[in-house]
């Protein structure tokens, strides 16, 4: 009696379990059903466009690393002097690392590293230059502050604070408008590229009719300018000429009346 009551109480609940697994199924199905729409939604742009985002992600990655470094480069004579700040975020091994390196950077005669070997030699044959020379473990240093996501807002900060212009400034900045004019072209579909491409060469077409009527508005005051210049040429020489013509008029005039007075004159004489 027991095994019937068992296999019917199995009976009874199998439509639940199979309602219960019919709902997780359908569920599921929604669920895939949505994340294809979704993906769908997503793509709906062209391979191209989706390509230069991708681009555009992983090269800003890079540019932000490199402009966050060029920061970093860029305060550590200040880090330098920040002892309490660099102990209280870095690791004790680490902060010893520091201490051992600036000490290196300060004095590199007390290095055994093979550049600074080099550099002995250097110093031997008269260089003494090794305040500008890097050593090698300054490469070790930054990877330890670039490790530091803490660090980040001093050095926004100091780089913030920074009002006069140095070479690594200027270079920080350069950098970062490079990124920003990379992110904002990358961000251009490939329609709207291509509607500025034709757009810009519609403006060059126009220029270039313009241009083409600039020379021919050129050439024809050029040649006004030229007739101009040859016609009042020779009007010059015609008044030249008529000015001689008359001169010799009024000679001839003079000549004549100066005769007639004399001829009157003897006639009453």
């Amino acid at each position: 009696m027991s095994q019937m009551d068992s296999q019917s109480s199995a009976t009874l609940q199998s439509p639940s379990t199979y309602s219960d697994s019919s709902k997780t199924q359908s569920t599921r199905s929604l669920a895939s059903s949505r994340e294809e729409e979704d993906l769908t939604k997503d793509n709906s742009a062209s391979p191209i466009d989706l390509e230069c985002h991708i681009q555009a992600e992983r090269i800003t990655k890079i540019l932000d690393e490199a402009i966050y470094k060029t920061k970093l480069a860029i305060c550590l004579p200040i880090f330098v002097q920040e002892y309490r700040t660099l102990s209280s975020i870095l690791k004790v091994e680490h902060m010893d690392d520091l201490t051992f390196i600036f000490e290196q950077y300060d004095n590199p005669l007390f290095s055994t590293s093979l550049l600074n070997v080099a550099a002995m030699e250097d110093i031997k044959a008269g260089d003494i230059s090794l305040k500008n020379r890097l050593n090698p473990e300054l490469g070790h240093l930054m990877y330890i502050l670039n490790s530091y996501p803490q660090l980040r807002p001093k050095a926004e900060q100091l780089i913030a604070e920074m009002r006069r212009k140095v070479p690594g400034l200027e270079y920080l900045l350069t950098l970062e408008n490079f990124r920003d004019m990379m992110v904002k072209q990358m961000e251009m579909t490939a329609a709207e590229e291509l509607e500025m491409k034709m757009h810009t060469r519609k403006l060059e077409a126009s220029n270039g009719k313009l241009l083409e009527k600039i020379q021919e508005y050129t050439k024809c005051l050029k040649e006004e300018n030229e007739s101009f210049e040859k016609s009042m040429r020779i009007k010059s020489e015609m008044i030249s000429k008529l000015e001689y013509e008359l001169g010799i008029l009024n000679r001839d005039a003079d000549i004549f009346l100066k005769k007639k007075i004399w001829f009157w004159q003897l006639d009453r004489i």
